[in-house]
């Protein structure tokens, strides 16, 4: 992820890439123009860049689900969801170890 947007960055910018970003994790929903997101920013990770943020967007029953963190790059996106609390750590560690706690 960071290795393809570092790349992309450099050659498009911070808002061509931050665009680019919010259409790989569109492309993760069911409906994806309910996407709505937070406190993004393109930030340096292994040698390359990934953007971070918070996401909100409807479920399936057409209600929207609260911010949760999201990270992605040009062609793809990892969001946290998990429905075993005891295995959140875990389950962001991506998140985490991109963006921060």
């Amino acid at each position: 992820m960071a290795s393809d947007t570092g790349p992309y960055f450099s050659k498009h910018g911070q808002n061509k890439t931050v665009s680019k970003a919010i259409d790989s994790l569109r492309d993760l929903m069911k409906d994806p123009e309910s996407v709505r997101v937070k406190g993004v920013r393109v930030v340096d990770f292994a040698g390359g860049k990934v953007v971070c943020g918070e996401f909100n967007a409807k479920n399936g029953y057409g209600a929207y689900t609260g911010y949760k963190p999201f990270v992605a790059g040009v062609s793809v996106a990892d969001v946290y969801e998990t429905k075993y609390p005891l295995i959140e750590k875990s389950a962001n560690a991506g998140i985490t170890a991109a963006c921060g706690p």
